[in-house]
């Protein structure tokens, strides 16, 4: 795993005049490993050393769109899916070096966005959209999140694109990214 989720988005960041007048702006918005990087870029603020490469590039996210990413992979497999999201081979064994999820509960817990929500910890403004028909990544796995955040009282939307499959079935739509632009115009 990189040292932060955002350390490879500073570079292109610092090629950016900036305005010290004027406040940064920055939203991260990914779908399905997408969405999950974006989580992670957003929550794991301060939780990973900076690398001191752009150290005068703030790492900091004003707020996180995520359509449909993996909040929490140990429980990738506690609902039908298409896939088997435990072993090595899988996109989220992989994630943490090609070991079996299960087996590997804290690297798993470190790779997972719903581990880095917590009461004491700001949180970044977050929109999810999630397909409640997805067949690879669960809905279960953004009604988590959601939840975790709501009851932490922090600052999340939920929207369910109902008959949404991943990644199709209602994404790619003008009512979809209107929803988007509407709270990135909200938080930016």
């Amino acid at each position: 795993m990189p040292d932060t989720y955002i350390e490879p988005f500073k570079g292109p960041l610092s090629q950016f005049p900036r305005d010290p007048e004027v406040p940064e702006h920055v939203a991260v918005w990914g779908d399905s490993s997408g969405g999950h990087t974006a989580l992670m870029a957003g929550l794991t603020i301060g939780d990973y050393p900076d690398n001191g490469t752009y150290g005068d590039v703030s790492s900091a996210v004003n707020c996180i769109v995520d359509w449909y990413g993996p909040t929490d992979i140990i429980e990738m497999n506690s609902y039908p899916s298409a896939m088997d999201h435990a072993e090595p081979a899988s996109p989220e064994g992989r994630l943490i070096g090609f070991k079996n999820v299960r087996e590997e509960a804290e690297l798993s817990r470190k790779a997972s966005p719903l581990y880095y929500v917590s009461a004491e910890k700001a949180t970044p403004p977050l929109l999810i959209m999630h397909g409640n028909r997805d067949e690879l990544v669960c809905y279960q796995q953004s009604v988590a999140l959601y939840k975790k955040m709501k009851a932490l009282g922090k600052d999340v939307r939920m929207i369910c694109l109902d008959g949404a499959y991943h990644g199709h079935g209602g994404f790619q739509c003008d009512e979809a990214l209107a929803m988007v632009d509407l709270f990135l115009r909200e938080k930016l």
